[in-house]
């Protein structure tokens, strides 16, 4: 695995090696803190974000299934490391707030040690943050046709209550669109 400086404008060779190598590492574990445990990808993709990936969970205090945001190692452009970082403060003084993703545990990080084709033994650090677990998102239930014009004028009236929330609080989500809006587990 190459690891490299890749994030935003930046491309790579072997970026896509990297994530690929990255989701293995996360669900080869057996556990996260010993608190998450039966990690595995969202999707198939797992998310496969500019500068995180998300996984699904078991989280042994609430017995609930969770999500887990993880930053990807290979991203160390300043500005995406302080999104992710300022992201996770937010969400977790959202907790508690109607029409928000519900916050189940802090920013932390664990370390993996892997080898290099030279027999070098490399740590890489992993921050992550856990989520409540959402069932979909807005964007592919449009997508998919999966709701009549009166699920989408209610779920649009829910939008905007979370969006004018944030906005009371001074916080600006940057990157609205249906896919950033989640549809909960009921």
């Amino acid at each position: 695995m190459t690891l490299s400086s890749y994030c935003g404008n930046t491309s790579v060779e072997n970026v896509p090696n990297n994530v690929d190598a990255f989701l293995r590492i996360v669900e080869s574990r057996q556990d996260i803190d010993g608190r998450f445990t039966g990690l595995r990808r969202v999707a198939a993709a797992a998310g496969k974000g500019v500068f995180s990936l998300v996984f699904r969970a078991t989280d042994q205090v609430t017995c609930q299934d969770v999500a887990i945001k993880v930053f990807r190692p290979d991203c160390n452009d300043p500005y995406r490391i302080a999104c992710f970082q300022r992201e996770a403060q937010i969400l977790e003084t959202l907790q508690g707030q109607p029409d928000i993703i519900g916050w189940v545990a802090p920013r932390s990080s664990f370390v993996e040690l892997t080898t290099t084709g030279a027999g070098i033994v490399w740590p890489i650090t992993f921050e992550y943050y856990a989520l409540e677990l959402a069932e979909s998102d807005i964007g592919s239930i449009i997508e998919n046709g999966g709701w009549n014009i009166e699920q989408t004028l209610r779920s649009f009236h829910v939008m905007c209550r979370a969006v004018q929330r944030i906005h009371r609080r001074g916080i600006a989500h940057r990157d609205l669109k249906p896919s950033n809006f989640l549809v909960m587990l009921v």
